[in-house]
């Protein structure tokens, strides 16, 4: 961030300083990701704005979850109506063998 800081100094331009890792009241690690803005024109003082990305991540992280358990779900459907559809043509082969043997 001391970076972004310096160059938001230097030109006045808005700069992101990225995702840092922080420790947040509870002791729980969090991500805070921040922007970076001079705000007089004298380039003594800058504005950082920071933003929870640990929300976001632990979001992500259980779209994925639940991808994963729908993905898992859709291959049990598919391979469970595969094989029914074989039962069903088996069934259908042994109906004709009985009805043309009996």
């Amino acid at each position: 961030m001391a970076e972004a800081c310096h160059d938001a100094l230097s030109d006045g331009k808005g700069h992101t300083a990225g995702a840092e890792k922080w420790v947040d009241s509870r002791g729980q690690d969090t991500w805070i990701s921040f922007v970076v803005k001079r705000v007089d024109a004298g380039g003594n003082a800058s504005l950082a704005i920071g933003h929870d990305e640990g929300a976001n991540r632990l979001l992500v992280e259980q779209l994925y979850n639940k991808l994963e358990q729908l993905e898992q779900f859709r291959r049990l459907a598919v391979g469970r109506e595969m094989r029914m559809q074989e039962l069903k043509h088996e069934v259908e082969a042994l109906k004709r063998a009985m009805e043309g043997g009996g």
